[in-house]
């Protein structure tokens, strides 16, 4: 059995109800967007790309046009949101680039290639 002191207890549920309150805060914002979207008339696939651009990132050739130094800071800047949790999705020509991801998928001729 878990025995804490009152001040421990106290401030655990000090804690856990300050957490609590900022998730149900952003579940209420989220909540208010979402029907301020519908009350402007917007369709279902409007809403859900609205909620999935803040859940996935699109990189497409984040490296493309630029110097290898600065795409090495890019890949940087990347690789430490995704390690914060961000989930990242890029698109890229580059095998180094695509080497550092922890998923890669191919393309050829439009579909997945073996």
């Amino acid at each position: 059995m878990l025995y804490m002191s009152v001040t421990s207890l106290t401030a655990f549920i000090v804690a856990f109800a300050v957490i609590m309150s900022t998730m149900v805060m952003a579940a209420f914002e989220r909540t208010r967007e979402i029907g301020t979207l519908r009350a402007i008339g917007a369709d279902a696939r409007t809403i859900l790309a609205t909620v999935f651009v803040e859940i996935v990132m699109l990189a497409d050739e984040p490296t493309g046009n630029l110097d290898s130094v600065t795409g090495e800071e890019i890949i940087g800047l990347l690789e430490q949101l995704h390690r914060a949790g961000q989930t990242i999705i890029l698109v890229t020509h580059n095998a180094a680039v695509a080497a550092r991801a922890d998923l890669v998928l191919h393309l050829k001729d439009g579909a997945l290639a073996a």
